[in-house]
This record gives C-alpha cells, sequence and structure tokens, in this order.
C-alpha cells in the first residue's frame, strides 16, 4: 500500500486532470440546448451581467489579459466543443495574472500557453495544469478562469443573439415603414384620383343641367311657334273661304 503522504502528493495533479473540467463541460452543454430565439433565463441575465463586469474589469488590466479575452471571444464556438482548447485559454489567462506578480514566475511546463503565443495547438496542456496544481494559488487562479471562459463565451453569444435580434428588429422596422409610407402614398394617390374624378363628375353634371335649361327653353320656343304657325294657318284658312 502506498504511503499516506504520496497519495496526498498525488491528489493535487489528479483532480488537475479531471475535476477543473466537469463544471465547463455541463455549462457547454447547457448552452448548446437552449434555443437562440429563447428569452434569457434570471440565471443567464446575472451571469450576462457577471461577464460583462469581468470584460470591464480585463479593459483596465494588462495588455496580456485584453489579448487573452480577445483570443476567447474570436474562439467560443471551438472553446464550447473542445475541452483542451477551453483549458489552454484558462491556462492563458492564469498566466497573465502570475506575470502581473513581481516575484512569481510561471511553470516552465506553461510557457508555450502564454497569450503572446498563439500557436499552441499540438501541445497537450496537461503538464501545465499539472504544474499549476502544485501551487494552491496557481491552482484556484486557473479553476477561477476555467469557470469564467465558459461564463464569457456563454456572454458573448448571448451579446451576439441580442444584436442579431437587434438587427432583425430594425429591419423589420425599415420594411414596416417602407409599406407604411408606400400605403400612404397609394392613399394620396388614390385620393387625388377621387378628387379629380369628383371633379370631372361634377363638370359633367353642369353640363347636363346647362343641356336641361336649353332643352326647356328650346321646348317653350318651340311650342310659342307652333301656338303662332297655327294662328297665322287659321287665319289664312278663314281669308281663303272669305273668297
Amino acid at each position: 500500500m502506498l504511503p499516506l503522504s504520496l497519495l496526498l502528493a498525488c491528489l493535487p495533479a489528479a483532480q488537475a486532470l479531471s475535476w477543473g473540467y466537469a463544471p465547463v463541460i455541463r455549462k457547454s452543454s447547457s448552452m448548446q440546448s437552449r434555443k437562440v430565439d429563447d428569452g434569457p433565463s434570471p440565471a443567464e441575465v446575472a451571469a450576462i451581467l457577471e461577464a460583462s463586469s469581468s470584460v470591464d474589469a480585463y479593459a483596465k488590466k494588462p495588455d496580456c489579459f485584453r489579448r487573452a479575452v480577445d483570443l476567447v471571444q474570436g474562439r467560443c464556438t471551438e472553446l464550447e466543443t473542445n475541452e483542451a482548447e477551453r483549458v489552454k485559454a484558462a491556462l492563458s489567462m492564469t498566466l497573465c495574472e502570475i506575470a502581473t506578480a513581481e516575484d512569481h514566475s510561471p511553470p516552465l511546463e506553461c510557457v508555450h500557453f502564454q497569450s503572446e503565443i498563439a500557436n499552441n495547438g499540438d501541445i497537450s496542456p496537461g503538464k501545465c495544469v499539472s504544474a499549476l496544481s502544485r501551487s494552491a494559488q496557481y491552482w484556484s487562479s486557473y479553476s477561477g478562469y476555467l469557470r469564467e471562459v465558459a461564463q464569457l463565451c456563454f456572454a458573448f453569444h448571448r451579446w451576439n443573439d441580442i444584436d442579431t435580434a437587434r438587427e432583425v428588429h430594425r429591419n423589420a422596422t425599415v420594411e414596416t415603414i417602407a409599406v407604411l409610407r408606400y400605403m400612404s402614398d397609394r392613399e394620396k394617390r388614390m385620393q387625388a384620383s377621387w378628387n379629380e374624378s369628383s371633379a370631372v363628375l361634377n363638370g359633367m353634371r353642369a353640363i347636363l343641367d346647362r343641356l336641361h335649361s336649353s332643352t326647356a327653353a328650346i321646348d317653350v320656343a318651340s311650342s310659342v311657334v307652333t301656338d303662332k304657325l297655327s294662328l297665322a294657318l287659321k287665319e289664312m284658312t278663314g281669308a281663303y273661304k272669305v273668297v
């Protein structure tokens, strides 16, 4: 049987290779299971606000942190499905924190995971994680950043969803305004056509009224002429009979 002291010495390394990853996997699977168009839950809102505060805080930190956060933001889709890449991102942020301390230096096993070095795709993070596990302070920082990577990516995705929703809403609003403007212009054109038609009808009514008046005058004149002709004819007939 192994001595108790040896078991205790091996425990942090074993934790470094297993325990630190599990919360991120559950976080990632829950993020993938939610639909894009679902509204944020209270827990999601709290996570977004917390991540927003973290991003604001990183903006005030040295360039190393800003580069690390930029890398996280640009690779969130990959980080959600690639556990090793999440670990590497957390390592980069942990090394940034170690670099800010004047009396501390990062383990040699972790030099490839500094945020200044972008090409570490073929390097396994296991040795660096094991090296960090030998220090309670380093391990605490790494564990916190591993959780924060998932929170940051979750917030970045939700921000993208919000931006997409705003863009869709803006486009829908622009299209609605265009339709309303078209309907308003069509209504104005229809009103103008109706006014023109009404003016034409009024003109035709006036012409008909004048025609009716003219017809009535002609009827009166015809009646008078007819009466005069009839009277003249009677007079001529009477004169002829006398002769």
